[in-house]
């Protein structure tokens, strides 16, 4: 009598009479041997081939927070794909992935073959790096010349609040005279959206210290004052009577009649101070 028998079946596949099915879990060859009622053979073999994975493979896999971003995926015929943790504000359209992301994070990107096989990629979102400003002078006095020049990370853009009356930016230099007291706030912004800034304060101007060792004179006596300002500023002196005179900040002599000797002091960013003497 005739018969059958198969050896080599692989995980998930059956022999019921002479049908074999099922769907196969693992690679392999079955052999299936007949055998004629007179004892003659014949047998024939089966390969079951394993999954092959699917290609994949994405025209971008990096960006940055807050710029645009594109990619298109290209995978094996009748794969399918699918996407998880893809950071907010990107999403997948058919085959492309696009948008403008609003939080750094890794995407993972799987095409699963008709057959099960995966194959993955992974799209990075970096965050957007914080750019780089810093001034070469941070502080200035009202009425005196002010000269800053900015340096910014590259692509970087500039932009200013609160900058005091007499200064203006032109490129990334802030010039000129302030005439009021003042912070200024000086802001890089990066090409993905992220910020930096900076301070430069504008002082009031100093009013200068003026002193004088003798305040008050007599007519027909003898008279000697020494005046002291702070250094830099400059030292005018006004209404002195004959006989008294001036040699630099010194004031000696005999007055010869009533006066009042009034003395200015003006410090180099335009402050004054004064002071009178009577000569009685």
């Amino acid at each position: 009598m005739a018969g059958s028998s198969v050896t080599g079946l692989p995980a998930g596949l059956s022999l019921q009479g002479n049908v074999v099915s099922g769907t196969p879990t693992a690679a392999g060859t079955i052999h299936a041997t007949v055998t004629a009622a007179c004892g003659a053979t014949a047998s024939v073999d089966i390969a079951i081939n394993s999954c092959p994975l699917p290609t994949l493979s994405l025209t971008a896999n990096s960006g940055t927070v807050g710029l645009p971003f594109v990619s298109t995926l290209a995978l094996s015929a009748g794969a399918t794909i699918s996407v998880d943790q893809l950071p907010a504000g990107l999403s997948l359209a058919g085959t492309v992935i696009s948008g403008t992301p609003t939080q750094a994070s890794t995407a993972t990107i799987t095409a699963t073959s008709p057959c099960g096989a995966v194959a993955t990629a992974t799209i990075m979102i970096a965050a957007c790096d914080t750019p780089v400003i810093v001034a070469d002078t941070l502080m200035g006095t009202v009425g005196l010349p002010f000269l800053s020049t900015l340096a910014i990370s590259p692509n970087a853009t500039i932009s200013v609040s609160g900058l005091p009356a007499g200064l203006t930016l032109e490129g990334n230099v802030i010039s000129g005279t302030p005439t009021i007291s003042g912070t200024a706030t000086i802001t890089a912004t990066a090409s993905c959206g992220a910020t930096a800034s900076v301070a430069i304060t504008i002082q009031p101007c100093p009013v200068p210290t003026l002193v004088s060792t003798t305040l008050n004179g007599t007519v027909g006596l003898p008279f000697i004052t020494v005046i002291t300002a702070t250094p830099g500023a400059t030292v005018c002196i006004q209404g002195l009577p004959a006989g008294l005179t001036a040699t630099g900040n010194t004031i000696t002599g005999t007055p010869l009649g009533t006066a009042i000797v009034h003395i200015i002091a003006t410090s180099p960013c335009g402050a004054v101070a004064t002071l009178d003497i009577p000569i009685h």
